[in-house]
C-alpha cells in the first residue's frame, strides 16, 4: 500500500517536476542490488503514468532474467506498441519466451495489433506447451483476430509452413465461411473432420482431398479417422459410412478398426 500511495502521490505531480527526480534516482541505484530490476521497473511503470514512452529501460526490463519483470514489461509494450519502433518483432520474441506467463502476455498482448502478420506472430505460441489459462487466452484471441485469418486463407499458401496453426484456427471456422474459401487441403480436411458438415460435403471434400494428396479415397478416409480417434476418441459415423462403401480399404486396414473394436475408450460404429 506504501508503493501505491507513493505513486498516487507522485502522479498527482507535474512531470516536469518529477521526471529530473526519477532519472536521479536511477542513476543511484545499484546493480548489485538483488532488487535493482524490480526497482527499475518501478521506474518503468512510472513513466507510464506520465504517458513518457522511455524504450531503452522498457528495452532493458524485457531481456530481463525475472520472470516477473520480464512478464510487466511486456504488458507496458501492449500499451505503448503503437509508439516503439518494431513493436511486433519485439512481442514475437515474447512469443517465444520459456516463461508461459509471459507467453500469455504476449498473445493477449497481439489483439492490440493491426498488423497483417499478426495471425502469423500469434501462431507460433501454438509450438509451445499449454496450460487452461493460455488455451483460454489463445483462443480469445484468434476469435479476436478472425477478420485477418478469415482474409489470409483466401489467399494462397496462407499458413502453408505453418500446418499446425492452420488446422488450429480453421476448426473455429463456421461450415459457411469455409464453403467460402478456396478449397485447399486445410479447408478441405476442416471440413471432413468438423461437426455438423452435412454428409455428401464430407463426402465431395474426401474425394478432393484424394485428388490433391494423390491418395485413395479409401486412404484419404482411414488417414482422417486415425486423426481424429487419436484427437477426440471418437469415431465420425459419416466417416464411417462411406468407409464401408470401399471394402478394398476395410480390408487393407482390418488390423486397424479390430483395434477399435477391443478398445474400450473408442466407440466404434
Amino acid at each position: 500500500r506504501l508503493r501505491y500511495r507513493s505513486r498516487q502521490m507522485l502522479r498527482e505531480q507535474k512531470f516536469e517536476k518529477v521526471l529530473p527526480e526519477l532519472k536521479k534516482w536511477i542513476a543511484g541505484l545499484k546493480k548489485s542490488d538483488q532488487d535493482y530490476e524490480l526497482y527499475l521497473l518501478e521506474a518503468l511503470w512510472l513513466y507510464q503514468d506520465f504517458n513518457l514512452v522511455e524504450k531503452e529501460l522498457l528495452f532493458q526490463l524485457l531481456e530481463s532474467k525475472d520472470v516477473r519483470v520480464r512478464t510487466a514489461a511486456t504488458r507496458v509494450l501492449r500499451y505503448w506498441h503503437d509508439r516503439i519502433p518494431n513493436a511486433l518483432a519485439l512481442m514475437q520474441k515474447r512469443v517465444h519466451d520459456p516463461s508461459e506467463r509471459v507467453r500469455l502476455e504476449a498473445i493477449v498482448a497481439l489483439t492490440y495489433f493491426d498488423a497483417k502478420s499478426t495471425v502469423e506472430v500469434a501462431a507460433e505460441i501454438l509450438n509451445y506447451p499449454t496450460d487452461y489459462y493460455l488455451d483460454y487466452a489463445i483462443r480469445e484471441t484468434f476469435t479476436y483476430l478472425k477478420p485477418q485469418w478469415i482474409a489470409g486463407f483466401n489467399q494462397k499458401n496462407y499458413l502453408a509452413n505453418q500446418p499446425k496453426a492452420a488446422a488450429y484456427l480453421l476448426k473455429m471456422a463456421e461450415v459457411s465461411e469455409l464453403t467460402k474459401l478456396p478449397q485447399t487441403v486445410y479447408v478441405l480436411a476442416a471440413l471432413v473432420e468438423k461437426e455438423g458438415v452435412p454428409a455428401e460435403m464430407k463426402r465431395d471434400a474426401i474425394r478432393q482431398l484424394a485428388i490433391l494428396n494423390q491418395k485413395t479415397v479409401g486412404v484419404t478416409l482411414i488417414d482422417h479417422l486415425k486423426r481424429l480417434e487419436q484427437s477426440t476418441g471418437k469415431l465420425d459415423a459419416d466417416l464411417v459410412k462411406i468407409l464401408l462403401e470401399d471394402t478394398g480399404a476395410l480390408k487393407a486396414n482390418r488390423a486397424y478398426f479390430q483395434s477399435l473394436i477391443t478398445t474400450t475408450e473408442t466407440k466404434a460404429i
